[in-house]
């Protein structure tokens, strides 16, 4: 969600690629007028790029944010050489209304300065329970038979990456943000997702594959939303690869 939370660049770095981390609109020091929209957020991420004096990226849209990262292509091709989805969201309406009312109460502005340090003292104080808490909202497997089979170290990852998470203003913003269309999008484009993600559904990357043309869809059998934590991960590491290689 912001910059300070880092989640599979290893991947990338491996190829050689370089990494930059950005935190979208609402999230770390991030203000909501920098991105009102998708499209406007990658508006402003094409300033930052020059800025930088980058002239060639690859977007890798995680979740939400795979919607700046497909207006990022769609808005600048020349900038872009490809683009890496994974457990994106579509253009189509996100989420269900149950989920939507869930998470205006729990993560408001307001409400998330006790929701999150309350969720990161649960973490400290019996990660693997936390955990099968946090996961059931993202699969539709049974997360307590998920967790249960985790090593300590996977546990371990999750916990450190669940208690440095807060929402701010982000996650609302995300909630209401639309506009857009897929098949804008004409660079080459790798879909990634779980067949078992109950909070991004595969409607989503389903329709992100009809909308792009050049896109290769990949479904996993990792267990949920969280597909870094899974003993499918390498899997997933080998299409990234395979497609950077391309």
């Amino acid at each position: 969600m912001h910059a300070g939370i880092g989640l599979g660049e290893d991947v990338f770095l491996e190829a050689g690629c370089g990494v930059m981390r950005v935190s979208r609109p609402g999230y770390g020091r991030t203000p909501l007028g920098t991105g009102s929209s998708p499209e406007a957020f990658a508006a402003a991420l094409v300033e930052l790029l020059a800025d930088q004096g980058v002239n060639r990226v690859i977007p890798v849209g995680i979740s939400a944010g795979g919607r700046s990262a497909m207006r990022l292509a769609a808005l600048a091709p020349a900038l872009v050489e490809k683009l890496v989805l994974l457990s994106s969201v579509s253009f189509a309406p996100w989420p269900d209304t149950t989920t939507r009312i869930a998470g205006t109460l729990a993560f408001n502005p307001l409400s998330e300065r006790l929701t999150w340090p309350l969720i990161h003292r649960w973490f400290r104080a019996d990660p693997r329970r936390a955990a099968a808490m946090m996961l059931s909202a993202m699969t539709n497997l049974d997360a307590k038979r998920i967790v249960r089979d985790y090593d300590t170290e996977t546990i371990t990852q999750l916990a450190e990456m669940f208690t440095r998470m807060r929402s701010g203003r982000g996650f609302l913003h995300d909630l209401r943000a639309s506009g857009g269309d897929a098949s804008e999008v004409s660079v080459p484009t790798l879909i990634v997702h779980s067949r078992h993600d109950r909070s991004v559904p595969l409607d989503h990357p389903t329709r992100l594959s009809h909308q792009i043309h050049n896109s290769r869809l990949f479904l996993s059998d990792a267990e949920s939303h969280l597909i870094w934590f899974s003993p499918h991960y390498p899997e997933i590491k080998r299409e990234i690869r395979e497609f950077l290689e391309l």
